[in-house]
C-alpha cells in the first residue's frame, strides 16, 4: 500500500491485501479448531474471536496516529500508519516463531 500512487494500484493493493487476510483467517479458524482439546474449545474459540474482535477495537488508534503524522506533512500519516502495521505483522510473526505443532494420533 506504501507503494499505491494511483487509484488502480490502491485497488490491487487493497485486494491483495483483503484476499490475504481472508486466507489468514479461515486458516487461523481451521488450525485452532484442530489444535483446541475437545473438553475446552469453547473457551479457546472464545479467546480467539476476543483476540480478533480486540484488534477491532484497538485499531482506533490508527486515527490518532494518522493525525499526529498528517500534522507534520500531508499524506504523511498514512505512511506511518502503514508501517505501525507492517511493525505489528513482524512482532507477531515473532511471537509466532516458536509455536510448534504437536499432532496426536487418535486412539
Amino acid at each position: 500500500m506504501l507503494l499505491a500512487r494511483t487509484y488502480t494500484h490502491l485497488l490491487i493493493f487493497g485486494g491483495v491485501l483483503g484476499l490475504s487476510i481472508g486466507v489468514f483467517l479461515s486458516a487461523n479458524w481451521a488450525l485452532l479448531t484442530d489444535q483446541v482439546p475437545q473438553e475446552e474449545s469453547g473457551r479457546y474459540l472464545g479467546i480467539s474471536n476476543l483476540a480478533t474482535a480486540g484488534a477491532g477495537a484497538v485499531a482506533g488508534i490508527g486515527g490518532f496516529v494518522m493525525d499526529t503524522f498528517n500534522a507534520q506533512a500531508p499524506g504523511r500519516g498514512y505512511v506511518a500508519l502503514y508501517v505501525l502495521a507492517a511493525v505489528c505483522y513482524l512482532a507477531g510473526t515473532a511471537l509466532l516463531a516458536k509455536v510448534r505443532e504437536v499432532r496426536q494420533v487418535a486412539a
